[in-house]
């Protein structure tokens, strides 16, 4: 009996806790791609890696990389360790991908709600002479949002987050044509 070594595709799919058959179908490929890719009898192309990365959620730059002994991590951020979490939300995403633009409204709504919110209550804060205690219950606040980890620390303008936004949802839609044409 031969002894397999481990590859990023037997990894990511160990990851994701799914069987060969159902990997082929997320990514939209054979069974067999997928069997000669973990077997090394098929090396994964660029383009296959990208779908791994749209439809999986795993790093393509690590998948192509192909070492096993470096930690697999996230396409949307190479800080995230790959779990099957993040399998599971990639998939809810591609699954029902919300790139209506009434989303991306909405998105800016509940934002700039908050915002105005919080702009209301540091008055009172600072009026009532509690201004650091309200820094300090925002950065605690914040620490709990760090599963997201932004992409600028100092924030974004209102235009950048609506500029970030339109980007996403651009980016939705394309993988919303690609998984129809497939």
């Amino acid at each position: 009996m031969r002894r397999c070594r481990e590859n990023a595709v037997r990894i990511v799919r160990r990851i994701c806790g799914v069987s060969q058959k159902e990997l082929a179908r997320v990514v939209g490929c054979a069974r067999l791609t997928i069997i000669e890719l973990e077997a090394a009898t098929l090396q994964l192309s660029p383009r296959m890696a990208e779908k791994f990365a749209l439809l999986v959620g795993i790093s393509k730059t690590w998948l192509l990389q192909g070492n096993p002994r470096v930690r697999p991590v996230c396409e949307s951020d190479s800080e995230r360790p790959f779990t099957r979490e993040v399998f599971e939300m990639t998939r809810a995403e591609v699954l029902d991908p919300r790139t209506d633009p009434g989303d991306v409204f909405a998105i800016y709504s509940t934002v700039e709600s908050f915002c105005a919110q919080l702009r209301a209550i540091a008055c009172v804060a600072y009026k009532d002479k509690q201004i650091i205690y309200f820094y300090y219950k925002n950065k605690e606040f914040l620490k709990t949002m760090d599963r997201w980890k932004a992409p600028h620390p100092a924030g974004l303008t209102q235009a950048q987050f609506m500029q970030t936004l339109e980007r996403y949802s651009r980016q939705k839609k394309s993988l919303e044509k690609e998984k129809k044409g497939n």
